[in-house]
């Protein structure tokens, strides 16, 4: 699923897989909470766009945006 979002005058376009790692690195500055926290995506969930996702430090799931997250490969 191909992610195309943008802050202001930053756009990010991401291809985002189920099993994959990514990490969440929101674009909007001001969104702090579970800033560069690695996940590993289960599932998408259609309304609100969000992503049911697994963190990799702890091992608990969790929704994110799907705009937040990023691959760290750059």
């Amino acid at each position: 699923m191909i992610i195309r979002t943008g802050y202001k005058n930053i756009i990010r376009e991401i291809d985002i897989e189920v099993g994959q790692v990514y990490y969440i690195e929101p674009l909007n500055p001001l969104k702090t909470k579970n800033q560069g926290r690695g996940v590993v995506v289960l599932a998408f969930l259609e309304q609100n766009q969000r992503a049911l996702v697994k963190y990799l430090d702890n091992n608990r799931s969790g929704k994110v945006h799907l705009s937040d997250l990023n691959s760290r490969n750059k």
